[in-house]
């Protein structure tokens, strides 16, 4: 060492070329004040995306109240690591401008540490592209995507739509096998709105891949549904099994539709579509309806729910947007 003291047999030794050591001793010299994007001295800058104005703004604010309870509490305790969390958000619902431009506006302008629980429905997509291009992590709760080929830089924490898809389709095929019947065909029906033409398309190729079947497939405008053509389609097609992504009510259409026409295929949709629009099904469909969840009431710790309901009670925030929340 520098004092002509002999180094112990463990210790490791390398040779290194003098520019090589120079380049390690200039970078020590200041690897204490270089930071990650976002993190100073103080703070760390935490991003999310979200709608304040606007048709969607009810359920936008309610997750920024949430986030904003939160970083409060945690900064309240000493933050992280000497830090505070400092939320920064992309706000948009005001104009025509789409949401995917005050993500990348907040990126590239502010940096930030990440990005959690951000809220851009139909714009899943880009934001997995600007997640990858940018190399800034992004936490979502779920996605109208799958989660499989996403960007490496994305964790979501409930499985998409295309996921419970995959799981009702699977859950009807062991049934069959279970049986020993031949495996059902499948129907697929969703609307034509952004996000949802990807899940569709992913879940009919899933659907087909599982029965060896071709699946019949009904796509309509939103809030064009006509349950009547669609129930001719679907019937005349030999669906027996029909995954449903529209609206709780456009499921529930369908299901009167068919059951006018004494036509009962085996309904499947995830319930976060479904809703309590499955208790208005006419009664001949009781047993053959199948809803995936994400999760279930037994997936929320104690410690977890008396955290939530004291966010609620020390910041004032509204219950109507829990499951957002």
């Amino acid at each position: 060492d520098p004092a002509d003291n002999e180094f112990e047999a463990t210790m490791p030794k390398y040779r290194m070329a003098d520019a090589d050591m120079d380049d390690l001793i200039a970078y020590l010299k200041v690897i204490d004040a270089e930071f990650d994007p976002g993190v100073s001295g103080g703070a760390i800058r935490i991003g999310t995306v979200l709608p304040t104005e606007g048709p969607m703004a009810p359920t936008g604010n309610a997750m920024r109240g949430i986030l904003e309870a939160y970083f409060s509490s945690i900064n309240s305790s000493g933050g992280l690591h000497g830090r505070n969390l400092e939320l920064v958000v992309g706000e948009y619902g005001a104009g025509e401008m789409p949401a995917f431009w005050e993500a990348q506006d907040l990126v590239r302008s502010e940096p930030v540490f990440a990005l959690v629980g951000s809220y851009l429905p139909g714009f899943e997509g880009e934001f997995t592209s600007l997640a990858d291009t940018e190399k800034i992590p992004h936490v979502g709760p779920s996605t109208l995507l799958g989660t499989t080929g996403v960007s490496r830089y994305e964790f979501f924490l409930e499985a998409g739509l295309v996921e419970q898809a995959e799981v009702l389709i699977d859950a009807v095929l062991a049934q069959a096998l279970t049986a020993q019947a031949k495996a059902p065909k499948f129907g697929v029906v969703y609307p034509l709105a952004r996000g949802f033409e990807t899940t569709g398309e992913a879940v009919r190729e899933y659907g087909a891949a599982g029965s060896k079947q071709r699946v019949a497939t009904v796509t309509y405008a939103p809030g064009e549904f006509d349950a009547a053509q669609s129930t001719k389609i679907l019937r005349e097609s030999g669906a027996e099994a029909i995954v449903f992504l529209g609206s709780a009510g456009d499921f529930v259409a369908l299901g009167k539709q068919a059951a006018a026409r004494d036509w009962r295929p085996t309904l499947l949709a995830p319930a976060i579509l479904a809703e309590r629009g499955v208790f208005a099904l006419p009664q001949s469909f009781l047993g053959d309806v199948f809803l995936a969840y994400a999760s279930l009431p037994a997936d929320h710790t104690e410690e977890g729910a008396v955290l939530f309901e004291t966010l609620h009670r020390d910041h004032g925030l509204d219950y109507g947007y829990s499951v957002a929340q």
